[in-house]
C-alpha cells in the first residue's frame, strides 16, 4: 500500500514551487513604483536592480534605470543618481527625449549640491558634442545661465543670455533666452533694465508676431515702477495691438492665442472682470483650440487672484462636473481644487489657534 504525502507536505511544496515562480520585468517594475510611491526606497531599488540584472538588454530596463536614479535623488546619493542618468544619456543621447531628460537630471543634481561650477563644465562638455543649432543645445545654454545665476555669477549669466538672444534665428527661443534676463534684472531690483530689454527687442524686431507681449510687459513694469501714465499708455498700445492682429488674421488657432494673450495681459494688470469676459470668448468661439483649455483654468484662477477663494472652488467643482470625459482637463482641475483645499484648510487651522490663544489670554487677564 502506497503511503500517502501529509497535507502540510504537500502545502509545503506547492508554496515552494509558487514562490519560485519567476517574475516578469513589469511586475518587478510595478513592484518598485508601488514602494517608491510608498517611499520605500531601499526596497524600490532592490525591485529594480533585479531588473538590471536579470533583464539588461530589455525596455523595461531603461526604464528601471530611470527610476533607480529617481530614487537615489530622493535620498539625496548625487554621485549614484548622475552615473545611472549618464547611462540613459550616452544610450539616447540629446536628440531622444529619454537621453534629453536624463541630462537635464544631471545638471538639476549639481544645482541640488550646489556644485555650481561643476554643472556648467559638465554642460558645455556636452555642447562640443551637439551642433549649436540643435534646439536641446539650446535648452542647455539656458541651464548654464540658470546655474550661472544661483552662483552668483549674474553679469556672466546676462552677458550668456544676451549672446543667446543675438545668435538665435528663432523667436520663441530668443525670447526664452531675453525673459531670463529680465528675471535676473528684477532679482537685482532693476526695474529699468527690465522695461530697456523688452524696448530693445521690439526695436530690433519689428515684425515679431507677439510684439505686444514685450509692449504689455513694458506697461507692468512701469507700473510697478510708479509711473501709471507711461504704464496706461502702452497698455492700451498692447490691447489696440493684439486687437488688430486678431482682425487681420485668419487663423483660427492664431486668433484664439492672440485672444488668450490678451486676456493674461487683463490678467496681468489685475483687471479680472476685463480678463473673465476675454477667456468665455475664446471658450465660445474658439473650442477644441489650446487656448479654449487654458481659458476654462484660468477663468477660475482670476477668482482666487481676486481674494475670493469660494467662487473658485464652486467654479472648479462646477467645471469638473460639466467635464468628466476630458481627462486632461480633468487632472488640472483637481489639482486646483486640493489646492484650494489645503488653503482652506490651513486658514481655519491657522483661525482656531488664534481663537485658542486669544481664549486663554482672556482667561490670564480675568481678575
Amino acid at each position: 500500500m502506497k503511503r500517502l504525502i501529509p497535507l502540510f507536505l504537500i502545502l509545503i511544496l506547492i508554496s515552494g514551487i509558487s514562490g519560485c515562480r519567476k517574475k516578469s520585468p513589469d511586475q518587478y517594475l510595478q513592484m518598485a513604483e508601488q514602494k517608491l510611491r510608498q517611499r520605500d526606497f531601499i526596497g524600490a531599488r532592490i525591485d529594480l536592480k533585479e531588473i538590471l540584472r536579470k533583464y539588461p538588454d530589455q525596455p523595461a530596463a531603461d526604464q528601471a534605470r530611470f527610476l533607480l536614479a529617481q530614487c537615489y535623488f530622493a535620498e539625496r546619493d548625487f554621485v549614484q543618481c548622475r552615473s545611472h542618468m549618464k547611462v540613459i544619456f550616452k544610450k539616447y543621447g540629446p536628440n531622444d527625449i529619454r537621453g534629453r531628460q536624463a541630462f537635464e537630471f544631471i545638471l538639476n543634481t549639481y544645482r541640488m549640491e550646489k556644485k555650481f561650477a561643476d554643472g556648467i563644465l559638465e554642460a558645455k562638455r556636452i555642447l562640443t558634442n551637439i551642433p549649436p543649432e540643435n534646439e536641446f543645445a539650446f535648452t542647455v545654454n539656458l541651464m548654464i545661465g540658470d546655474l550661472m545665476v544661483e552662483d552668483n555669477r549674474t553679469t556672466e549669466a546676462i552677458r550668456h543670455l544676451q549672446n543667446l538672444v543675438e545668435n538665435q534665428e528663432d523667436h520663441q527661443m530668443r525670447t526664452a533666452a531675453m525673459e531670463r534676463q529680465i528675471s535676473i534684472f528684477i532679482g537685482q531690483n532693476k526695474i529699468d533694465e527690465a522695461i530697456r530689454v523688452y524696448g530693445d527687442y521690439a526695436v530690433k524686431y519689428p515684425d515679431y508676431e507677439n510684439i505686444n507681449d514685450l509692449f504689455a510687459g513694458q506697461a507692468y513694469f512701469y507700473s510697478k515702477k510708479g509711473d501709471q501714465e507711461k504704464a496706461d499708455e502702452l497698455f492700451e498700445k498692447a490691447m489696440n495691438g493684439y486687437n488688430r492682429a486678431i482682425e487681420k488674421t485668419l487663423d483660427k488657432s492664431r486668433k484664439s492665442d492672440l485672444a488668450f494673450r490678451q486676456a493674461k495681459s487683463y490678467e496681468l494688470f489685475n483687471k479680472f472682470p476685463e480678463a473673465r469676459e476675454k477667456y468665455r470668448f475664446i471658450i465660445e468661439e474658439y473650442p477644441g483650440t489650446p487656448p479654449e483649455l487654458h481659458s476654462r483654468l484660468s477663468l477660475g484662477d482670476t477668482y482666487y487672484l481676486e481674494g475670493d477663494k469660494e467662487q473658485a472652488m464652486k467654479y472648479f467643482q462646477q467645471l469638473l462636473e460639466s467635464q468628466p470625459e476630458n481627462p486632461e482637463l480633468v487632472k488640472m482641475v483637481r489639482g486646483r481644487i486640493a489646492s484650494l483645499m489645503r488653503i482652506r484648510a490651513a486658514e481655519e487651522q491657522r483661525d482656531a489657534t488664534t481663537t485658542g490663544t486669544q481664549d486663554k489670554k482672556t482667561m490670564v487677564e480675568k481678575p
